[in-house]
């Protein structure tokens, strides 16, 4: 429950901040190559393959960027990265993934 008031504060807080500098990619786009790409960017691109609402949010490589560096809280990017399923990005125990 911390981590999400956490997520649910730091998504509150950085709602007005600019968009990244690297544009965030279709996850579906066969030729994006993630694997050079920082943890935030493979994190929410891999909750948008799998269907999770925060992966959608226009804001997900900001705020995971924004809450790593500023160590609020570990949102486990690698995890939410490496999972396959739902419920192991929920495992992560850092997204609903509703």
């Amino acid at each position: 429950m911390k981590l999400y008031f956490a997520t649910i504060t730091a998504l509150s807080l950085l709602a007005c901040q600019p968009a990244p500098k690297q544009p965030v990619q279709d996850a579906g786009d066969a030729s994006v190559e993630l694997d050079a790409a920082s943890p935030a960017v493979k994190a929410c691109a891999n909750l948008r393959r799998l269907g999770c609402a925060e992966g959608n949010d226009d804001s997900c490589v900001v705020t995971i960027e924004h809450v790593q560096s500023a160590r609020i809280t570990d949102l486990r990017p690698d995890c939410l990265a490496a999972a396959t399923t739902k419920a192991e990005a929920r495992a992560c125990k850092s997204v609903q993934c509703p």
